[in-house]
């Protein structure tokens, strides 16, 4: 019996031996395939083979250049898209903070994971600035508290902040929330509720500098009002403007679309000596009223203004805008008119026929307009006789200059002006066109005009607003 035992423990022994030896061929294969997978993949991938700084450099350039939309939490899109790529990429992904650094979330898409997204997302970016834009009401999640705790415990991170939410939640922010970051302010308040107290999260931001109110009264939120040097506000009546003007001293840009109501409240002229830029713009409200007057110009003067926009105002306030010329004397530097259908108050006011005024830009301009704009250009030596840099938006519109119109006028005009005894000659002539389904070029003698011009050192552009189409380099693109 013990001569069988002993044979069987030889086998045995035996067997376990070749065991050993084929597992230890196989741990030896198996890291030789890895080896040669991981040759074979950069070959066949070679961007894995990239130093990871480098991976992460090239995905900060993949991030949406513009908002997404509503919501920018998109797996289509940078930074989820290249986490979701391979386990090399997102540990490359997870591990580069500025990837997570904006945040643009609409609670109402996200009901059920708002709060999550936003403290993964927000804990990725470590100790990046954030920026972040939130939209929805918040008061309606489920995990509201863990939302607001979030906010709070990444505010002194942020340095901007773009809110569009609820009267309730914006109440509900923490009061001694440290915004300390903080520069830039966007808030928008939906108004399903009166508002109550008198909002204080904000009074601490001492690094705010700039600020925009929609449709919110600045009686309504506690901000470090003094030092502000930028705002805007969209939808606001003019007492309301007054009244930001007055709490602002050191404001140098100020932006406002304006409703023509409660004008009648406001005793003389305002007076803001700081002011260097000022904007006048369209808003709708969210009752469907369009807030586009000029009426504003008849209470306020900037006696250090330089630089002066009209965006799609109305035109029947052209007597605000005359008004507004009269009392002013500082003489502009930049002068920008989208649309404004007051020609001949536009061609005979002050600030174009000061030598100050270096930049001009006219929006749809009416072709009675650009006939009588061109001919003083052309002929008059001290019509805006400073002018360096000249620009026009064209429609195809019946009541306006078409492009190829103007473009030939502008020709015909700065030839003529070169001429001209003038202290300051043009360095830059943009004509564009908003893309349409036809767009006729140019004469050939205004393209050839423009071209020596653009030979000579001036910046010429003559084309269509998304750049594709310049015909100064299109010669292919001409007409007699």
């Amino acid at each position: 019996m013990l001569p069988v035992n002993a044979t069987l423990r030889s086998q045995v022994s035996r067997l376990a031996l070749e065991i050993h030896a084929l597992q230890t061929n196989l741990a030896e294969m198996q890291a030789e395939l890895v080896r040669l997978q991981h040759q074979l993949d950069a070959v066949t991938y070679p961007v894995l083979s990239l130093p990871p700084e480098i991976v992460s450099g090239i995905f900060l350039h993949c991030l949406p250049a513009e908002a997404l939309g509503t919501d920018g939490i998109d797996n289509t899109e940078a930074p989820l898209l290249v986490s979701h790529v391979c386990s090399q990429w997102r540990r490359i992904a997870l591990s580069t903070p500025a990837l997570w650094a904006n945040l643009d979330i609409d609670v109402s898409c996200r009901n059920l994971y708002a709060a999550e997204i936003a403290k993964a997302w927000l804990g990725r970016a470590r100790s990046s600035p954030l920026s972040v834009k939130i939209q929805g009401q918040i008061t309606e999640l489920g995990d509201s508290a863990q939302f607001f705790e979030t906010l709070r415990r990444h505010a002194p991170g942020i340095k901007s902040l773009e809110i569009s939410v609820y009267v309730d939640d914006l109440a509900r922010l923490p009061q001694d929330i440290d915004f300390s970051l903080l520069r830039d302010l966007n808030i928008r308040l939906i108004h399903d509720d009166e508002f109550p107290d008198v909002f204080e999260a904000f009074s601490g931001a001492q690094a705010l500098s700039q600020i925009v109110l929609n449709q919110m009264s600045p009686s309504f939120i506690a901000l470090p009002w003094q030092q502000l040097q930028k705002f805007t506000g969209k939808s606001y009546t003019i007492p309301q403007c007054i009244e930001v003007l007055s709490l602002m001293p050191n404001l140098t840009e100020c932006a406002f679309s304006v409703f023509s109501l409660g004008s009648l409240a406001i005793p003389g002229v305002f007076s803001h000596s700081g002011i260097r830029t000022f904007t006048l713009f369209r808003s709708s409200s969210d009752w469907g009223q369009e807030a586009d007057s000029a009426e504003i110009l008849e209470f306020v003067t900037f006696p250090n203004l330089e630089s002066f926009e009209l965006l799609d105002v109305d035109s029947k306030d052209g007597e605000a805008l005359d008004s507004f010329f009269q009392r002013y004397r500082q003489p502009l530097k930049r002068l920008i008119i989208r649309p404004l259908d007051a020609t001949q108050l536009v061609m005979t006011s002050e600030p174009l026929w000061q030598p100050q005024l270096t930049e001009l830009e006219i929006w749809y301009p009416e072709t009675l307009f650009a006939r009588i704009f061109f001919e003083n250009l052309g002929e008059q030596p001290d019509y805006v006789s400073g002018l360096q840099k000249l620009t026009f938006y064209c429609r195809r519109d019946p009541s306006e200059e078409r492009h190829e119109e103007l473009v030939a006028r502008a020709a015909e005009a700065i030839v003529s002006r070169g001429k001209l005894e003038s202290e300051a000659q043009l360095r830059v002539f943009h004509a564009f066109s908003i893309p349409s389904n036809y767009l006729a070029p140019p004469p050939r003698s205004a393209l050839a005009t423009f071209r020596r011009l653009a030979e000579e050192g001036m910046d010429i552009y003559i084309g269509t607003e998304d750049g594709r189409n310049n015909y100064i380099n299109m010669k292919d693109y001409t007409q007699e």
